[in-house]
């Protein structure tokens, strides 16, 4: 299943949940994103690595994932770090 956007900063994929969560610096130029299970576990964060210069994903401490949830994961980050830099 591809990602789905499903409502203002929302995003699904098969097994979890990407919320964008609002920034209340003026100069923030980055987004950031809540990843959690669909059954509301919290997974980790998506938000900017300056170093890499793209979106990474840090995970929660003891998460396990499988290969269709990294997939998601790697597609989220692949798409938003390919976004922000479309945005100049």
């Amino acid at each position: 299943m591809a990602l789905e956007q499903t409502a203002s900063g929302r995003w699904t994929g098969d097994y979890i949940v990407f919320d964008e969560q609002l920034s209340f610096k003026e100069d923030h130029i980055t987004n950031r994103w809540d990843v959690s299970s669909k059954h509301g576990e919290v997974l980790g964060v998506v938000r900017w690595f300056s170093r890499w210069r793209k979106y990474a994903f840090f995970a929660e401490p003891n998460c396990v994932f499988e290969q269709v949830c990294l997939r998601d994961i790697a597609q989220f980050i692949e798409e938003r770090t390919r976004d922000h830099k479309a945005k100049g």
